[in-house]
């Protein structure tokens, strides 16, 4: 499984070393059944913790909770709109089943 996912129990000092160490520089919450409940980056923690979170707040309280996701099965060219049209670089893709497979960046596309 990919460097980057982390549990919805986890808290933001687990997601901000998540997010250090992973080149997508984005952090994607699982459920237990592996859906995409959230992606997280750096920019959402920062906003996290000026509205007064702690480095012990739950992921899922900093975390996007509508997601921009796609299917590993998409075209390269919609993939790499999906990415222009939302101004972000990396995105989970999901398999049919809607569970997370796997992070895309930019920068492999």
């Amino acid at each position: 499984m990919s460097e980057n996912i982390l549990d919805s129990y986890k808290t933001l000092i687990t997601a901000v070393q998540v997010i250090e160490n992973s080149v997508k520089r984005l952090a994607v919450v699982l459920s237990e059944d592996k859906h995409v409940l959230g992606t997280l980056t750096d920019g959402d923690i920062r906003r996290c913790l000026l509205r007064g979170c702690t480095l012990d707040t739950l992921v899922t309280d900093a975390m996007n909770h509508s997601p921009v996701v796609a299917y590993v099965n998409a075209s390269d060219s919609s993939l790499r709109n999906l990415l222009d049209k939302n101004n972000i670089r990396s995105l989970p893709l999901v398999d049919l089943n809607d569970c997370y497979v796997r992070t895309l960046s930019l920068i492999h596309i």
